[in-house]
C-alpha cells in the first residue's frame, strides 16, 4: 500500500516485442457482437436463494451484492418474500411497481422511479434484479427487461413469471402499452440482453436470439461533394460519421435527402429534438422543414438545456410519447433526429431506445461530434431536487443510424463548448499518446485490432494556433453581437409559436390512455398540415396548433429574418485572415480525426461496451463529473440569486472543461505518489496548460461565484465528494470504505498505472483514498492550479495565469517542444524493450573463470527493486515513496493486492567494490542502464510476490534481503 493508500499492487514490465502477425494489436478481426442466450428454468423449489444461485453472475464475481426484488403483487410475489432466507450476507430489498394503466408516460415514470429508488438504496452493477410476476397479468412481465437495461447500462435481471400458457420471450417485449419496447435482436442495441435467466412453472428450455441485419443509412461521399466521412466501427459494426464542408442550408438538405431516401414516404414520423439554444438558432426546425418538403412531416420537441435537466422527467411528456404511440398504432417507424449537444443527443437516444424508435445524431457541437456520438452509451443522470447525484447513472447501448455535422453550425458555439472539446483531448492525449509509435504498440499490444485506427494523437497539441483564432472569433464582439440578435429573433419565434399553441393540449397525439388494444389510424392528428408541435418550455405552455398557427404571416417573416440574421453571422467567419481560417480548420480536423480514431481504437473491436479496456475513456472522469455535477446547481443558484449573466457565463465550465481541470489534478495525485515525475509530469500538465491561455480551465471565475454566493471550502469538498462516492465506475473491483476508484497516468503521456487485481486491471482502474482526492479539490478551490504553460530558455514551465499570462499565437513553440519530449519517451521505452528481448538469451553471469575482459563475478545476486517503466531517475521520489526505516520499508503484512513498492533507499549499504563488480560485468556484457532496469522488474516483481505467499514474512525482510548491496551499486551507477 503506498502512501496515503493507493491500492496498486503491480506495474507490469514492458510488453514483448511481440510479432504484428501473431498480436492482438495487428489482427483484422470482424463483428464482434452475437446473439443472447438466456435459461429458462422450470422453478420447483422457488426461493431467492435458488434464484441467486441459477442466474449467471457479473464477470469476474462469484455472488451479487444485494437482490432488489420488484413485484405488482399476486400470490407468487407473497410466497416467494414469505419463505424463509438461508443466506443473510446478501441484502434483500423490496419494491412494488405502481399501477401504470396502461399510459405511455405512467410506465415511463414507474421505471425510473423504481430504478433511482434503487441507485439511492446504494444498489451496484453486481446487484441482481428479480422481477416476479402475476399469473393474471402476464403482460407486465416486460417491466422486467426494462428494469435490468438501465442500471450502469446493464445489470442482471431474473424474470419470475407465473404464466403457465407459453414461455415469454426474453429479448423482444414491452410494457402493455406499446409504446416502451425493446428488441434485443436489433443489432442498434449491439446484442444487448437484461435478461439473465428465467424461472416460471413450464419446462425448462435455453433461448437463444439471433441478430438482425444492421442498415445504418450509409452515405459514401463521392470526390466532389463537400462530405468527409470519419473512420469508425463498434463492435465492428460501420457507423456513418460525416462531416459536411459545405455551406449551412446546403448541409440541411443534403441531411434531409438521406434520411428521405432511406425510409419511404408516408411511412415515417419523424421527431426533432433540441435544447433552448438550439430552438433560438433554428437549427432543428431549419431540418424539420426540410424534411416536410420531401414528404415526411413530423413533431417538433423541445426540452431545458443543461446537465441538471438530463433527467428522465424532462422527456417523459405524455403529448410526447402518445405521438409515438400513435405512429407506432398505424405502422408507421418513429425517427428521433438529436439536434444539438451532448446532453441532447444523451437523453434523446434515451428516448428512442426505450422506445424502439430509429435514431439519428446532428452533432452541433464538436464534443458531442467526436466523442458522445462515438459511444453507443445512452443515460440519463441521476438527479434529485435540481441536484445531481450522480452522472449518467441510468442508461443503455443504442446506436444512430446516422451522424451528420454541419461544420457552420460549430461556428455557434461558445468559448467554453470549445474549450469542452479541447478538455476531452487532453485527457486521450494524456492516456494514449502516441499508439501508432513502438511503444504505443507495446503499451497497448492487447487491443484487438488497434493498429486499425491509431494514431498520433499529439497532434492535437500543433492545432493551439486554430483553438486560439477559433476562441478569438467566438469571443470577438462583433460575433457576439451578431450571434445575439440571432438569439434575439429565435426567442421571439418561440414566443409566437407559445402564443399560438393556446397552453397544453389535453391528451396530444392520444397521450392519455394510448394502448395497443385501443390503438387506432389516429397518428394523422398528431402531425398533418404543418410541419411540427411544439413540446413546451418551462412556463410556456406546449401542445400543438395548426398550420396557420405556425406558418402565420408573422412567423413565416421571423423565420425569414432568423436565416438572414445567420447568414450575416457566418460572412463574419469568412471575412477572417485565409490563414487564420484554415488553422481554425486544421484544429477542427484534427481534433475530431484523432478522438474518432482513439474511441474506435477500443470500441471497433475490444471493448465496444465500455466495461473494460475502453473505460480507460474515463480517465479524470471521477473528480471531472463530480465538479461537473455540484458546478450546474452552483450556477443554477447564482441565476436564481440574480447574479450578472457575464459572471455566471465566465464560471460556466462544460463537461470537457471538468475533465481537463481533472486531468491536471490526476497529475498532481500521480506527482504526489512519485509516480509521475521529471518530463513525464511536465508534459503531462503542459498538454492542458498550453491550452489555458483564455483561463477557460481555471477555477478563479468559479470560486467567484462561490464567494458571491457564500459558498466556502468546506462545502465545495463535502458535495463533490459526495458525488464521488456514487461514481458510475463503483462496483467494477472491490473498493474499500473511504476509497474511490481512479485511474492514474505512471511515467510519461500514454502509460496508465495497472492494478494486479484482475477485475481493476482489465479497466486500468486503481483504488485510491478519498483524502488523496480531497486534498487535490482543496487546492483547485484554492485556485493553485490555475496557471499557463510557457517556455522559457528551451524549458516548459508553468505560470499564474493572472499575473503571466501568454501572449496568443506564441503556443506553437510549447507545443512543438512537449511532442517532441512525449516521442523522445516513447522512443527510449521501445528501444529498452528491444534490447532487453535480444539480451535475454545471454546467461544471467559470465561463466566462472570465462568472463569477458576478466570481470569477477558478482557476489551480490543481480535484483533489483521493482521500478515503474522508465523511471526518468533512480533517485526519482518513486523509489523514496514507500515509508522507509533504515533503508527498509515500514513493517508491516504484504497483502495479494499491494504494490510491492521500492523498500530500499539511498541510505542501502554497498561497498565499492560491488559497485566495481557490477560495472564490470555492466561493461563485459555492453548491458547499459535502462537494460538493467528492465530486467530488475522481470525478476523482483513475481520474486517478492512468489515469497510473500509462501513465506508469509514481512515485506521489509523480503525487500531488504533481496535488494540490499544491489540498491546502493545502481543510485551510484545512475550519478
Amino acid at each position: 500500500v503506498a502512501p496515503m493508500g493507493v491500492h496498486v499492487p503491480a506495474q507490469c514490465a514492458p510488453c514483448d516485442a511481440t510479432a504484428p502477425e501473431t498480436s492482438r494489436y495487428h489482427a483484422r478481426p470482424g463483428v464482434q457482437i452475437s446473439g443472447a442466450s438466456v435459461k429458462y428454468h422450470h422453478w420447483g423449489g422457488l426461493s431467492l436463494e435458488r434464484i441467486a444461485k441459477l442466474t449467471p453472475k457479473p464477470k469476474g464475481n462469484e455472488r451479487f451484492s444485494s437482490i432488489e426484488v420488484v413485484h405488482a403483487g399476486g400470490p407468487v410475489a407473497e410466497r416467494l418474500l414469505a419463505a424463509p432466507r438461508i443466506d443473510a450476507s446478501c441484502p434483500v430489498r423490496v419494491y412494488e411497481l405502481p399501477e401504470t394503466r396502461c399510459e405511455p408516460a405512467a410506465e415511463f415514470k414507474a421505471i425510473f422511479e423504481l430504478e433511482e429508488a434503487m441507485m439511492l438504496q446504494r444498489a451496484s452493477r453486481q446487484s441482481l434484479i428479480v422481477w416476479v410476476g402475476r399469473p393474471d397479468r402476464p403482460e407486465l412481465d416486460g417491466f422486467a427487461g426494462f428494469l435490468g437495461m438501465l442500471p450502469f447500462r446493464g445489470v442482471h435481471v431474473a424474470l419470475v413469471s407465473p404464466s403457465a400458457e407459453a414461455h415469454p420471450d426474453p429479448f423482444r417485449y414491452s410494457t402493455p402499452s406499446g409504446v416502451i419496447e425493446h428488441d434485443a435482436t436489433d443489432p442498434a442495441r449491439m446484442g444487448k440482453c437484461a435478461i439473465a435467466a428465467i424461472f416460471g412453472p413450464l419446462p425448462s428450455r435455453t433461448f437463444t436470439s439471433h441478430l438482425g441485419r444492421w442498415d445504418p443509412i450509409s452515405v459514401e461521399p463521392s470526390a466532389g461533394e463537400p462530405m468527409t466521412r470519419l473512420p469508425f466501427k463498434i463492435a465492428g459494426l460501420p457507423l456513418p460519421l460525416i462531416t459536411y464542408t459545405g455551406d449551412y442550408d446546403s448541409g440541411v438538405e443534403e441531411l434531409a435527402a438521406r434520411v428521405a431516401g432511406a425510409y419511404p414516404a408516408g411511412r415515417l414520423l419523424p421527431i426533432v429534438s433540441c435544447g433552448e439554444t438550439v430552438d433560438r438558432l433554428g437549427y432543428a426546425f431549419d431540418v424539420l422543414q426540410a424534411l416536410a418538403r420531401r414528404g415526411h412531416r413530423g413533431y417538433y420537441f423541445t426540452h431545458r438545456s443543461g446537465e441538471t435537466h438530463k433527467h428522465w422527467a424532462e422527456y417523459c411528456r405524455p403529448e410526447l410519447l402518445g405521438v409515438v404511440a400513435r405512429a407506432k398504432a398505424a405502422g408507421r417507424t418513429v425517427l428521433f433526429l438529436a439536434v444539438g449537444g451532448g446532453c441532447n443527443g444523451n437523453a434523446t437516444g434515451m428516448v428512442a431506445a426505450m422506445t424502439n424508435s430509429h435514431f439519428i445524431e446532428m452533432p452541433t457541437t464538436p464534443l458531442h461530434y467526436n466523442d458522445a456520438t462515438t459511444s453507443a452509451k445512452k443515460a440519463f443522470s441521476l438527479v434529485l431536487n435540481g441536484k445531481i447525484l450522480s452522472k449518467n447513472l441510468l442508461g443503455t447501448f443504442y446506436l444512430p443510424r446516422l451522424v451528420f455535422c454541419i461544420n457552420e453550425t460549430l461556428l455557434t458555439c461558445s468559448s467554453a463548448s470549445i474549450h469542452s472539446t479541447v478538455g476531452e483531448c487532453t485527457k486521450t492525449i494524456n492516456m494514449l499518446a502516441m499508439p501508432d509509435s513502438a511503444a504505443g504498440q507495446m503499451d497497448y499490444a492487447d487491443i484487438l485490432g488497434a493498429h486499425e485506427f491509431a494514431s498520433d494523437t499529439t497532434r492535437i497539441l500543433s492545432c493551439i494556433d486554430g483553438f486560439e483564432s477559433l476562441i478569438g472569433f467566438v469571443q470577438d464582439d462583433g460575433a457576439r453581437a451578431a450571434k445575439a440578435a440571432v438569439l434575439e429573433v429565435g426567442s421571439r419565434i418561440a414566443a409566437l409559436r407559445t402564443g399560438a399553441a393556446g397552453g397544453p393540449a389535453d391528451g396530444v397525439g392520444g397521450g392519455a390512455g394510448s394502448c395497443r388494444s385501443r390503438g387506432g389510424d389516429g397518428v394523422n392528428d398528431a402531425s398533418a398540415g404543418y410541419e411540427g408541435f411544439w413540446g413546451g418550455m418551462p412556463g410556456g405552455g406546449g401542445g400543438s396548433h395548426d398550420s396557420a398557427g405556425w406558418c402565420s404571416d408573422a412567423m413565416s417573416a421571423l423565420i425569414a429574418e432568423r436565416r438572414q440574421l445567420l447568414r450575416s453571422f457566418r460572412e463574419l467567419f469568412y471575412l477572417l485572415p485565409e490563414e487564420d481560417r484554415d488553422t481554425i480548420d486544421e484544429f477542427l480536423t484534427s481534433s475530431n480525426l484523432e478522438i474518432v480514431g482513439a474511441k474506435a481504437m477500443f470500441l471497433a473491436y475490444e471493448d465496444p461496451f465500455e466495461k473494460y479496456r475502453a473505460l480507460l475513456f474515463e480517465y479524470a472522469h471521477t473528480l471531472g463529473h463530480a465538479v461537473e455535477a455540484w458546478l450546474a446547481g452552483v450556477l443554477e443558484r447564482a441565476r436564481e440569486a440574480g447574479l450578472p449573466a457575464d459572471r455566471i457565463e465566465a464560471a460556466t465550465r462544460n463537461h470537457g472543461q471538468c475533465v481537463g481541470m481533472a486531468v491536471v489534478w490526476a497529475g498532481a495525485i500521480s506527482a504526489e505518489l512519485g509516480i509521475l515525475t521529471g518530463d513525464g509530469l511536465v508534459c503531462h500538465q503542459a498538454v492542458v496548460y498550453l491550452f489555458n491561455s483564455f483561463g477557460g480551465f481555471s477555477f478563479a471565475p468559479v470560486r467567484a461565484i462561490c464567494d458571491a454566493l457564500g459558498i466556502g471550502r468546506a462545502e465545495f469538498l463535502s458535495e463533490c465528494l459526495a458525488i464521488v462516492r456514487l461514481d458510475n465506475k463503483r462496483g467494477y473491483c472491490e473498493c474499500a470504505a473511504y476509497s474511490s476508484v481512479d485511474q492514474l497516468v505512471a511515467s510519461r503521456p500514454g502509460r496508465m498505472l495497472k492494478s494486479a487485481d484482475a477485475n481493476a486491471e482489465v479497466r486500468y482502474m486503481v483504488t485510491i483514498e478519498e483524502e488523496r482526492q480531497r486534498l487535490v479539490l482543496e487546492r483547485a478551490f484554492e485556485m493553485e492550479f490555475d496557471l499557463v504553460a510557457h517556455l522559457d530558455k528551451g524549458q516548459v514551465i508553468f505560470r499564474p495565469l493572472s499575473s503571466a499570462p501568454r501572449p496568443v499565437g506564441t503556443g506553437l513553440p510549447i507545443a512543438t517542444e512537449v511532442r517532441l519530449r512525449i516521442r523522445r519517451a516513447c522512443e527510449a521505452d521501445a528501444d529498452a524493450t528491444v534490447r532487453l528481448a535480444a539480451q535475454r538469451a545471454l546467461p544471467p553471469h559470465p561463466t566462472p573463470g570465462k568472463a569477458a575482459q576478466g570481470a569477477p563475478r558478482l557476489a551480490t545476486p543481480f535484483t533489483l527493486p521493482l521500478t515503474p517503466p522508465l523511471t526518468p531517475s533512480l533517485t526519482s521520489p518513486w523509489l523514496l515513496a514507500c515509508p522507509t526505516n533504515g533503508g527498509r520499508s515500514t513493517p508491516g503484512a504484504l497483502s495479494e493486492g499491494s504494490w510491492p513498492g521500492a523498500w530500499a533507499s539511498s541510505s542501502a549499504s554497498v561497498s565499492s567494490e560491488d559497485n566495481n563488480e557490477l560495472l564490470s560485468r555492466c561493461t563485459a556484457y555492453r548491458i547499459e542502464k535502462s537494460e538493467v532496469i528492465s530486467r530488475a522488474r522481470l525478476i523482483f516483481a513475481p520474486l517478492v510476490r512468489a515469497l510473500v505467499a509462501t513465506t508469509q514474512c514481512r515485506p521489509s525482510k523480503v525487500a531488504g534481503e533481496a535488494a540490499d548491496g544491489v540498491a546502493g551499486a545502481l543510485f551510484t551507477l545512475d550519478a
